[in-house]
């Protein structure tokens, strides 16, 4: 579990919304969540994927805190103006209810990283090792989850690759001489 003073943010609460529902009162409907940025528990690729969630013992205590954080939140005047107190789901009394609601509901949040971690798949330079020819640019090389959405940390991972190549193959520039 992240410690405030000292590591790294391992929660993230999202909001997203108000879209429409198409009722004719013009309700709109908004969501709260929860992510776990940095879990402990470790997927892996071979003959599939294994996602392996949950497999460390601190990453589900980690994501029912920041679940309740989203409670917490439902649960204050503005949301509650802006709800009319309604909510679709969950509608979980009991921690083991939660539990098993989250185990069965949870999903990627489409920020994968390290199948092809850098150190251990490619060098520095991205180039996939003892396969000439072959580079892997993407947030897959990065060996450990950012405290962040990778979509930055991917272009810029990309934009780094690329300029460290575009200067290695560039020609050395000579000045003409005066003979």
């Amino acid at each position: 579990m992240a410690k405030p003073t000292t590591d790294p943010p391992d929660l993230q609460i999202l909001v997203g919304g108000p879209f429409p529902t198409g009722d004719a009162d013009g309700m709109q409907v908004f969501f709260l969540a929860a992510a776990l940025l940095k879990p402990r528990s470790r997927g892996e690729v071979r003959d599939g994927i294994r996602l392996n969630y949950f497999d460390h013992a601190d990453d589900l205590p980690r994501l029912l805190e920041g679940l309740e954080r989203v409670e917490t939140a439902i649960h204050a005047g503005a949301i509650q103006a802006l709800t009319r107190g309604e909510r679709f789901s969950p509608h979980i009394t009991g921690t083991a209810d939660l539990e098993a609601w989250v185990k069965e509901n949870a999903w990627t949040y489409h920020h994968p990283v390290g199948t092809c971690a850098m150190g251990s798949v490619v060098d520095a330079e991205c180039r996939v090792i003892g396969v000439q020819g072959l580079s892997v640019v993407d947030a897959s090389v990065m060996p450990d989850i950012p405290s962040a959405n990778t979509n930055v940390p991917t272009i810029m991972l990309a934009e780094h690759v690329a300029h460290r190549r575009t200067v290695a193959v560039a020609p050395t520039r000579v000045a003409a001489t005066e003979s």
